[in-house]
């Protein structure tokens, strides 16, 4: 595959055309040029064993939703995972008040109980319940605590690695998928179909 140097402005404009994350960067400049779909290359028939399905619980099923993936802060991915581990099993979700710190309170039921419990923990509601959270945590904290929570409310050890795997921004989101296309991050190339 031949590979073209282009500027920086043109690698993130490309980044942003992205549609679907399945989506290659040929597809995309076949789109935006409304180039023909390439010539079927025949290749000998190899049988492959079935992969198993990525999202095989509820928890992955959401983690792959555009609208997760494309969320742009960690906070927001953070408090989504929760409003949605809550919306599963709201009569169990009071089980994650005992998940704390050394001082801090990781949630509450409001936002007072969270500012009491030390300075700087920029408390914010957990969309769609009556919980609260408290964001101002690096996110390895924020994957630490969802790493206590989730089991307590019968998550299994595979669904919790897929959530802190999911706890990327989405421009590191963008960066892993742009790399499986072969746009690198580091230094902006564009291979293309022949």
């Amino acid at each position: 595959m031949p590979t073209t140097d282009i500027d920086p402005d043109v690698y993130e404009f490309l980044r942003t055309q992205v549609r679907d994350f399945n989506e290659t960067v040929s597809q995309v400049l076949r789109r935006l040029l409304t180039l023909p779909p390439p010539q079927a290359i025949t290749a000998p028939s190899v049988q492959l064993a079935p992969t198993p399905p990525i999202a095989d619980t509820p928890l992955k099923k959401f983690l792959a939703e555009p609208g997760f993936r494309t969320l742009r802060t960690i906070t927001h991915k953070y408090l989504a995972v929760l409003s949605f581990v809550h919306q599963q099993a709201p009569e169990r979700f009071d089980a994650v008040l005992t998940v704390k710190g050394s001082r801090r309170k990781y949630f509450g039921r409001s936002e007072k109980e969270i500012l009491a419990s030390g300075t700087n923990t920029h408390p914010k509601p957990i969309p769609s319940t009556n919980y609260w959270a408290m964001t101002n945590a690096a996110t390895r904290l924020k994957r630490e605590i969802l790493r206590r929570s989730l089991p307590i409310l019968g998550y299994s050890e595979d669904d919790v690695r897929a959530v802190g795997d999911s706890l990327t921004t989405f421009n590191e989101y963008m960066d892993q998928y742009m790399d499986r296309t072969a746009l690198p991050t580091a230094t902006p190339s564009l291979q293309q179909e022949v």
